[in-house]
């Protein structure tokens, strides 16, 4: 597995608890709790969020911002298709928003990569997502030598 979920790393620990609890938009959209408030055990206002507005959830979606002309940069998503914290389609959505726009877009899927395999050699053992990081860095060099 590439980015295992274990309860012995401290970044999956802060990824489990935020989505388990329902707090990763109001996290995203608030902030952390201030350092004081968690400290104290009778404390509970970090337990309990405020709510994002829908309004907070469309200033920071990418997907919203480019269906609403904010977002005209290149890109090109690498995405595995064993991803199992996204779904790759969501990754091929966003890129034909991207393109039905006349924007620079281009989309890998590689087959049997998990999430972040570019990052951790064990999530991709057999280096069959590397093909698709070199199209990414071929779409990127089209654009610089255009």
């Amino acid at each position: 597995m590439a980015l295992s979920l274990t309860l012995k790393d401290p970044r999956a620990k802060i990824i489990l608890h935020t989505c388990w609890n329902t707090m990763t938009l109001p996290i995203l959209v608030n902030g952390l709790p201030h350092k004081d408030s968690v400290a104290d055990p009778n404390a509970k206002e970090h337990m309990n969020p405020p709510a994002a507005t829908e309004e907070q959830v469309q200033d920071i979606s990418p997907l919203w911002q480019i269906k609403e002309g904010n977002y005209r940069t290149p890109t090109f998503i690498v995405h595995g298709n064993g991803d199992d914290w996204l779904p790759h389609t969501m990754s091929e959505g966003t890129i034909r928003e991207l393109k039905k726009r006349g924007i620079p877009a281009g989309i890998a899927v590689p087959e049997k990569c998990m999430h972040a395999f570019d990052l951790f050699p064990v999530g991709d053992p057999l280096s069959t997502g590397w093909p698709a990081i070199e199209q990414g860095y071929d779409f990127i060099c089209r654009l610089l030598n255009h």
